[in-house]
């Protein structure tokens, strides 16, 4: 009636010595461990936090876990970076939405040039770069928003009586801007 598959024992059935199926395998089997060394990490971080555990071991806590996480991300950089199936590339990256998008950008680069054709790639690598401009174009438009504390915009309109007025002449002053 009714067929149950997991991952694992699609991995272990699906015994088609490949090379694309041998490196998914092997890739699967190091990217679990690292992250379960990582997931181990953090709710030890976790639990030293609500035990309110000594500063210092919280501290060395933390300098071990941003080392481990340094590590993982090097280790994926470098898989897509150096892997020879493009279609394993493209699956590492997936591991990647919470890397800084700086560190991507080489290997993302790379690939188009490892792999010229693959219209895959040439999707992946046209996505990414359009996500990295509207990010820039995000931070662009933020750095225009004055933020709290900071001097307000120049604003000039005239007065109930026609004349200029500029916000700035009442600098040090408290004042209510009331749009409407």
């Amino acid at each position: 009636c009714c067929i149950e598959l997991s991952v694992e024992s699609a991995l272990k059935s699906a015994m088609i010595n490949t090379p694309a199926n041998a490196l998914l395998r092997t890739f699967i089997g190091e990217t679990d461990s690292r992250m379960s060394v990582l997931y181990n990490k953090g709710n030890e971080l976790t639990a030293m936090q609500r035990s309110q555990s000594g500063d210092s071991l919280y501290i060395a806590g933390e300098q071990e876990y941003d080392r481990l996480v340094e590590g993982f991300q090097q280790y994926i950089l470098k898989y897509v970076d150096t892997v020879q199936h493009p279609v394993m590339a493209l699956f590492a990256l997936g591991y990647t939405s919470r890397f800084d998008p700086a560190l991507l950008q080489q290997p993302v680069e790379n690939l188009t040039k490892r792999f010229p054709g693959n219209e895959s790639v040439a999707a992946v690598v046209n996505q990414f770069t359009q996500a990295i401009q509207q990010a820039k174009q995000r931070d662009e438009a933020r750095k225009n928003v004055p933020g709290t504390g900071d001097t307000a915009p120049e604003i000039s309109m005239p007065d109930t009586d026609g004349q200029p007025f500029l916000l700035s002449s009442l600098r040090g002053k408290y004042v209510l801007v009331d749009f409407w």
